[in-house]
């Protein structure tokens, strides 16, 4: 409810239900701390085990512009009054976006899971993602981020399990319901032959009996309908999915970004190093580790396709930042899978100084890999700045369709390595005659176990050099 006196605050009251009684412990309502006229859509739940605690969790979208998401753990005291803590802005690592309509649940462990609908700041009226994030004992997750291609999110819902999975419900504006199961399963999966606008489900015992209840308001007959249980799907009726990396460069409330990825090797996906979701940093900060896809093996042959995106939040705000000097730049590059300090070519990149500042930017990429030859490799992004400032990256999930819009216009580029070792070499060391250090360089085609010794002319070994 609203408080219409005090600047429209949220409110709380609380109380008992035992049976056909209800008592109230809160005479009049009070206010939740930390909102105001901006504070809307509130999304509540209590913790599941009573024995080790006893609390509910708020989640609320906090206006006036660019929506934010912020949570309240709210504490039961032995009085039957309330007290709020942890306070937290739960849309934090997803940087410069609306963010909308959450919703909240509690795990086995009490704390909380909320997703919620991230909007771009270039078109407010239409959600391009849902986002999810858990809390655990000493810090918040990071983000799992689920989209359809060149479709838009009209409603989510998310569901909890007794066992710890969960689901997330959502619907697309093709009106087509849709779910993802727990972070690292398959999917998003299309529920067959429902129609609806929106979607709501709720904890249940267990994963595989976990159903949504949608509801269908665009044409006559408007009806409720409850969805088949979200279960396991057989491998022939998973949904194609791909995935997107975004590196995010954050200071004084600037937001670089640059994402890439719904990468196609041949026509087959080519994923992401699995995130840490249990991080204990709850910006989660990028290592370059983070940033790149697991290994692949492409030839001359091969068909590479990459889409790739980029804007800053705010020029004005940059060109200050930045000053004359300053720069925040992004490489895309192919590394040797082994090595991916070992760059083979740049393939694509921006490089945002007071000169540069681009608004939202799509690009498509197809690559021309002729000049390479049966090389295993991985794609990874690096992140240079000369100013003072956080990166942390989120991953993002996309499921493609026969009804998803074929991109167009790509742009071709040449894959220009810079070197390419294709037999085995031991080169002169340099300098020669030297005192008292030389560089003694090598290559080899692939990876493998090198041993390299120095012996004197007697054929004695003086010194091994590298063994591994």
């Amino acid at each position: 409810m609203k408080d219409v006196v005090n600047s429209w605050r949220l409110l709380y009251k609380f109380g008992y239900l035992s049976y056909y009684n209800l008592t109230w412990y809160t005479s009049t309502p009070g206010p939740v701390a930390n909102t105001n006229y901006y504070s809307t859509n509130p999304s509540i739940a209590r913790d599941k085990d009573y024995s080790s605690s006893d609390c509910f969790h708020i989640a609320w979208e906090q206006g006036p512009s660019y929506e934010k998401i912020k949570y309240y753990k709210i504490n039961i005291n032995s009085n039957n009054t309330l007290s709020f803590s942890d306070y937290y802005e739960v849309s934090y690592p997803t940087g410069d976006g609306i963010c909308k309509a959450p919703v909240i649940v509690v795990k086995n462990d009490n704390n909380p899971m909320v997703i919620y609908r991230l909007y771009n700041h270039y078109y407010p009226d239409l959600a391009t993602d849902v986002v999810r994030r858990e809390k655990y004992s000493y810090g918040w997750s990071s983000v799992e981020m689920i989209n359809l291609s060149n479709r838009y999110i009209k409603s989510a819902s998310l569901g909890y399990a007794d066992n710890g999975t969960y689901v997330t419900f959502f619907t697309d504006d093709f009106s087509k319901v849709w779910y993802k199961r727990s972070y690292w399963s398959s999917g998003p999966f299309q529920v067959s032959g429902l129609t609806a606008q929106a979607v709501q489900t709720s904890n249940w015992d267990d994963m595989g009996n976990m159903k949504a209840m949608s509801f269908n308001h665009g044409s006559s007959p408007y009806e409720f309908k409850i969805t088949p249980a979200a279960a396991p799907q057989k491998a022939e009726n998973t949904i194609t999915s791909a995935q997107q990396i975004e590196g995010i460069v954050n200071s004084k409330d600037v937001y670089f970004d640059y994402n890439f990825g719904n990468i196609l090797l041949d026509g087959q996906p080519v994923n992401f190093v699995k995130l840490d979701t249990d991080t204990k940093d709850s910006k989660q900060k990028s290592t370059q580790a983070d940033l790149m896809t697991e290994p692949f093996v492409i030839d001359k042959n091969s068909e590479l396709l990459v889409d790739a995106s980029y804007f800053v939040s705010d020029k004005e705000k940059a060109t200050e930042l930045l000053g004359k000097e300053g720069f925040v730049e992004y490489d895309m590059e192919l590394v040797d899978a082994v090595n991916p300090e070992k760059v083979i070519s740049k393939l694509a990149g921006v490089k945002f100084d007071k000169d540069n500042l681009p608004e939202l930017t799509q690009k498509y990429y197809s690559f021309n890999t002729e000049g390479l030859d049966n090389m295993q490799v991985r794609i990874k992004l690096n992140i240079k700045k000369s100013i003072k400032a956080e990166t942390y990256n989120v991953k993002v999930y996309s499921a493609s369709s026969e009804e998803s819009i074929p991109k167009l216009n790509y742009e071709t580029v040449n894959i220009t390595p810079k070197e390419i070792v294709k037999e085995y070499a031991l080169n002169q060391n340099y300098p020669n005659p030297f005192n008292p250090t030389t560089t003694i360089s090598y290559a080899i085609p692939k990876s493998g176990k090198v041993t390299l010794k120095v012996y004197d002319v007697l054929g004695k070994e003086v010194a091994e050099l590298v063994n591994g």
